[in-house]
């Protein structure tokens, strides 16, 4: 069998001997790096289709595939470039057509993606990836009979297209049509492509006397949400184990031993009667806006760890001001990040608010912002090392302000007044229009009225907390 670096010297040696022929062999350049494409060795493959396309200009789909090459790299001008040269060499080719959509829609240009995607149909009719491209550019347009009809229509040429059934089902869910939702999120790609447990599946059995691994699929936030359900499974007389990721492994968990924790990389060596992962449990439970598992709290920081954070925070504790804690990005690898993260220059439009102490929660790439913010902002990044640090921070808070990442489901899971920044379209969690949310009482939702303008929302968030302020002074003071 050949080893990954033996695989990559062949290929190397493989492109060297194309690129060094003379005169080149096109057809081979072409081949290999077509093949390259759909090895996902996409530098190798660009480096073959360049010189290629030197020798014969006239291949739309050489220019169809560098195209997409560029996209799967996030250099979208040049993937519209050449997605726009594979039309013209071919103005009947729907497959360009289709991608310069989706590149339109990855650079969030949804009015563009909108025009052209319907040429794609008009060329091929049972286009069903167009049809499903376009239900997604619908709905994160906020026109969701129109996504909810287009994407019909792709499973109706479809019937199996796991793509179109989950988008479907996002749709599904973000207007509460929770029994047809739940049952069409299980497509989602994060549960077909994870390898599962080695363990039968729970569909609802009777769990008396037996054991059962819940298990994340997602991302952190995910898993700080869902895990509510474990309560209700343990209930069911079932020994429970609740997988979770290392960074959330700190955490206390209230009413606990009610069932316990699990982290690792690999399953958990012991046996059990079944699996399940923790997204498949609001199917199982026949799970609408009236029925989410209700709790205040069921997330709390460590008291050694508060009253540490407690003694490290004593100068804005001293003050008997407000104490606020902002995130202003998410994970930047995440798909929608660049709707729901807020650019800094924006989010520091809230520090021009004083009178209240700013302590930023905010890690990763984005955290040393803060630094060039001239307002006094308190950043204790470097110190939140896991979740359990965080949790800390937070019990010693009044608010947290965040856009929708995994601080504002911690926050809500501890009972903490948090309000959410959502995109005009948020994610299907978050329902549509109302400001509070079933699924974290203390929560109160901050929504973009025109897509793409967070000032407006921060004008009304700075307003609200200008209110808190006042309200809080009185108090202080009577």
């Amino acid at each position: 069998m050949i080893n990954q670096t033996s695989l990559n010297q062949l290929i190397r040696d493989a492109i060297e001997q194309a690129l060094g022929e003379v005169p080149a062999n096109a057809e081979t350049l072409y081949k290999l790096g077509t093949s390259l494409y759909h090895m996902n060795q996409l530098q190798e493959a660009l480096t073959c289709l360049l010189r290629y396309i030197g020798l014969q200009p006239g291949n739309c789909e050489a220019y169809n595939l560098i195209g997409n090459i560029y996209a799967k790299v996030n250099q979208l001008d040049k993937a519209c470039s050449y997605l726009k040269q594979a039309i013209q060499i071919n103005p009947a080719y729907a497959e360009a057509y289709n991608n310069l959509g989706g590149v339109y829609y990855q650079a969030n240009q949804l009015e563009m993606a909108e025009q052209i995607l319907p040429e794609a149909i008009c060329l091929r009719p049972n286009f069903y990836e167009a049809y499903k491209n376009l239900g997604t550019v619908y709905s994160k347009m906020n026109r969701l009979k129109e996504a909810e009809q287009v994407l019909l229509q792709a499973i109706e040429l479809k019937p199996d297209y796991a793509d179109a059934i989950f988008t479907l089902s996002l749709v599904e869910l973000l207007t509460e049509k929770f029994t047809q939702g739940w049952k069409n999120y299980e497509y989602r790609p994060s549960l077909i492509n994870r390898k599962q447990p080695d363990i039968p599946r729970w569909q609802g059995e009777d769990l008396s006397g037996r054991s059962i691994l819940l298990y994340h699929e997602q991302g952190l936030g995910d898993t700080l949400q869902f895990i509510r359900y474990a309560w209700q499974v343990a209930a069911l007389g079932a020994k429970t184990t609740v997988w979770i990721q290392t960074p959330l492994a700190q955490l206390e968990f209230q009413g606990s031993p009610a069932f316990s924790l699990y982290e690792g990389t690999d399953s958990p060596p012991e046996i059990f009667d079944f699996a399940c992962p923790l997204l498949s449990l609001p199917l199982i439970f026949s799970t609408d806006a009236a029925t989410i598992p209700q709790y205040s709290s069921y997330i709390r920081a460590d008291a050694n760890l508060v009253q540490k954070w407690r003694e490290h925070l004593k100068g804005i504790h001293d003050t008997g001001l407000l104490k606020v804690g902002v995130a202003w990005a998410g994970n930047h690898t995440h798909t929608d990040d660049h709707n729901r993260s807020i650019a800094f220059d924006t989010f520091q439009l809230l520090f021009l608010l004083t009178g209240l102490e700013w302590i930023s929660l905010q890690v990763g790439p984005k955290a040393e912002e803060v630094n060039c913010c001239p307002s006094q902002i308190r950043d204790v990044s470097v110190l939140l090392t896991n979740f359990a640090e965080t949790a800390a921070v937070i019990d010693n808070l009044d608010l947290v302000i965040t856009v929708d990442t995994s601080v504002a489901h911690l926050a809500g899971a501890m009972g903490k007044e948090v309000w959410a920044l959502l995109s005009s379209m948020p994610d299907w969690r978050w329902m549509l229009e109302r400001e509070d949310t079933p699924w974290y009482p203390s929560m109160r939702l901050f929504r973009q009225r025109e897509r793409g303008n967070w000032v407006e929302v921060l004008a009304r968030v700075k307003a609200a907390l200008q209110q808190k302020m006042a309200k809080h002074n009185f108090s202080r003071h009577y």
